[in-house]
Formats: C-alpha cells, sequence, structure tokens
C-alpha cells in the first residue's frame, strides 16, 4: 500500500498494521497500487489538478475537515474523502473480516421498480432460512420507504447528530430499528427537501456500525445515484443489484449512470445482478436480452403484482400478502439462493446454525 507525504504520526501508526510505503511525489506512486493514500496536509488541490492532466485512478483524499467546498473538489477529481481521524479505521475495516460481511445494495435503474419491495422481501426470506441477523437501511434519501410498516418508529433523522459526531455504535443502532417480518429495519430521511445533508463519511459511519451489529446489511438506495446514501452504499456494497422493467428506456437509463457515475467508480456492470420486476413478460430469456445490451449478469425475471401489492397496501404487513404469493416467493428465493452459494451458506450450515 502507498501514501503520498502522510503526516508523520499518522504513517507511523499505520505502519504498525499495514505494509505502508511513503512517497513524496505523487506521480512516483506505481501503476496498479489498489489504494493510495494523499495527505491533504502536505499535497495541494494545485497538486491533484497537475496529477490530474495525466492520471485518472481513484485516490483517498486525507483531510482535517470534510467541507462543502471539499466535497465539490472529491467529486470532481474522482477522490474518496477520509477524516485524518477515521482513516485507520477505515482500512482495518477494509482489509479485516468484518470489513468483508455482506452489504446488499438494491438500486432500482428507474423510479417506483420495487426497489423497496424486492430488498424487503428478501432480508426476510434470508432471515427465515438461515437465521441470519439481518438490517434494511433505507438510504433512498427522498423517501424513508416507511409505507412498508404498519407503524414506523424510527428514522435516519434521528441518528443525525451521532452520525455527524461519529458516535453511533453498534448497540445503539440495534436499539433504533424497528422489526419486520423477522428482519430489523431503519427507515430513512423523512424530509425530501434535504437529501444532501448527510456526508459520505455519516453514511459509512452507519454502514460500519451496522456490519458490526449484524450479519448481513442490505441497503435500499432508490433509484437516483446522486446522494451520499446511495454513493457510498455502492461503494461498501460486496453486492450489487440493478432492478429494471422490461423496457427499453430502463436500457437508456442504465447507459447513461454507467456512463456517468459507475464508470466514474470503477463499477463494472458484469458485476452486477440484473433482476427484472413489474415485468409484462416475466422470462430470463427476455431478461437476457435486456442483460446482453447492458452487459449485466441476469439473475430472476419476476412479473407484475400490481392488483396484489395495492390490495397488501391496506394490511398491517404489506409485504406477507406478496410473499404468500407463491410464484413471488420463489423467484426471490432464487435471489436468496444466489446470495447463499456466493456467501458459502448452504442448507447444511443453516441447520448447523439453527441448533
Amino acid at each position: 500500500m502507498y501514501s503520498v507525504k502522510l503526516r508523520e504520526t499518522l504513517l507511523k501508526s499505520l505502519q504498525t498494521t499495514f505494509d505502508m510505503q511513503d512517497i513524496d511525489v505523487l506521480t512516483d506512486v506505481p501503476p496498479g497500487q489498489e489504494l493510495v493514500l494523499v495527505d491533504g496536509l502536505h499535497v495541494s488541490h494545485t497538486d491533484i489538478l497537475d496529477y490530474r492532466v495525466t492520471q485518472s485512478r481513484e485516490l483517498h483524499y486525507i483531510v482535517d475537515e470534510i467541507t462543502p467546498a471539499e466535497q465539490s473538489f472529491a467529486a470532481i477529481n474522482n477522490l474518496i474523502l477520509h477524516l485524518a481521524s477515521d482513516v485507520q479505521i477505515y482500512l482495518v475495516e477494509k482489509y479485516s473480516n468484518t470489513g468483508k460481511k455482506p452489504v446488499l445494495a438494491f438500486w432500482g435503474v428507474l423510479p417506483q421498480v420495487g426497489t423497496t419491495t424486492l430488498a424487503v422481501s428478501t432480508a426476510q426470506l434470508l432471515a427465515q432460512r438461515y437465521e441470519l441477523s439481518i438490517l434494511v437501511l433505507s438510504l433512498n434519501l427522498y423517501d424513508p420507504g416507511d409505507w412498508i410498516a404498519h407503524k414506523a418508529t424510527y428514522y435516519l433523522d434521528d441518528l443525525k447528530s451521532e452520525l455527524h459526531l461519529r458516535s453511533l455504535t453498534p448497540e445503539r443502532l440495534r436499539s433504533m430499528t424497528d422489526e419486520l417480518g423477522g428482519v430489523r429495519i431503519l427507515y430513512g430521511n423523512r424530509n425530501p427537501l434535504y437529501p444532501y445533508q448527510y456526508t459520505d463519511v455519516e453514511i459509512r459511519h452507519l454502514i460500519r456500525s451496522a456490519k458490526e451489529a449484524f450479519d448481513v446489511v442490505i441497503c435500499d438506495i432508490g433509484s437516483y445515484l446522486n446522494t451520499a446514501g446511495a454513493l457510498v452504499a455502492l461503494e461498501e456494497a460486496t453486492q450489487t443489484y440493478a432492478i429494471m422493467p422490461d423496457r427499453g428506456y430502463a436500457q437508456r437509463r442504465f447507459h447513461q449512470v454507467e456512463a456517468n457515475i459507475l464508470r466514474t467508480m470503477r463499477m463494472n456492470p458484469r458485476d452486477m445482478l440484473l433482476i427484472g420486476n413489474k415485468m409484462d413478460n416475466p422470462s430470463l430469456k427476455t431478461l437476457s436480452i435486456h442483460a446482453d445490451a447492458m452487459q449485466a449478469t441476469p439473475l430472476v425475471a419476476i412479473g407484475n403484482y400490481a392488483a396484489v401489492t395495492m390490495r397488501a397496501q391496506t394490511q398491517p404487513e404489506p409485504l406477507k400478502m406478496l410473499l404468500d404469493e407463491r410464484k413471488y416467493r420463489t423467484d426471490i428465493q432464487k435471489i436468496v439462493e444466489g446470495f447463499s452459494k456466493t456467501y458459502l451458506f448452504s442448507a447444511g450450515e443453516a441447520a448447523a446454525t439453527k441448533r
């Protein structure tokens, strides 16, 4: 791992845990390095701009305070911001077993495509089958996602001060979630006028606390990838699911997002699992045609259950009625099975867990 002009105290601290080589000139970083730390105390914005003339690689930029100006500069110049006080925790988590805990991100290629429904349905079946502790984080900061509950108690807003101070503990997070069908859920931002009030550092702190408190974290990020909630969840996700209907314009939207956002995040579309939802023709062949055009990986094609969903919304537990539909439940089980194979869960391990 390489760093550039890292302050001495931080360098010595990191070198006790990591093989860290510090260099003086940004352009001397060898190609192919997975992670490069650059200290904003000694490497100025001008140095970064000079480097960007010839190099576009992602850099981790260390600052003492994250201001709106720093965030704007970072967004334009492909930088990931870290507070100097937090960078060691970030690295330990990234390269430790805790950092490898499953974080699943559900992204709707288009709005109103059923992202929340699929995220929570998957969480509930996963919890039932493997007796895992699962947290659903509603990180679509334009919609709290509380329509799925008869009565919601806890919201992301309630933790704003603790996220800002980075003082949220796993115990506190567990106590600030609602139970829903065997999983815990933290509903999202209640005021859609302020989706940008959360910083990437705050959301990363939230996900870090969630990974310490639960076996699996599922992030419902909605469809708009322009908030810290959505973007950090994508960065932290070990698996991303892209959800779309069988509409040609969904492909166009995907390509726009891929070109302008996913590519700058170094996300390969083939690493995304494509879920067709609300499909008029729910066949894997139809989904595969879309997947080939988008260079994504097809997973499951789900039909349109609009009539059932409308009736379900009048029930105390809307998703229960939907999951009672055998075909829908079978489709969600395919998502769960894909997850279990990826993360080495099996029927035998599930049984052992229950014992």
